[in-house]
């Protein structure tokens, strides 16, 4: 939600993102859906063993 507010590179955008690294701000939920509005989709792949099952 923070780097919404902030230009895409910019040097407060940087901040926000290392603070993200070591101190979350927000849920999983949260990003889940940042994520989901920024067009990105989480996948997951399917290992061989799963295949079998």
């Amino acid at each position: 939600m923070e780097l919404n507010k902030c230009a895409e590179g910019s040097e407060a955008y940087e901040a926000i993102r290392k603070t993200c690294g070591v101190g979350c701000l927000f849920t999983t939920y949260q990003f889940h859906h940042w994520l989901i509005n920024k067009g990105y989709f989480i996948v997951k792949t399917i290992v061989e063993e799963e295949k079998k099952q």
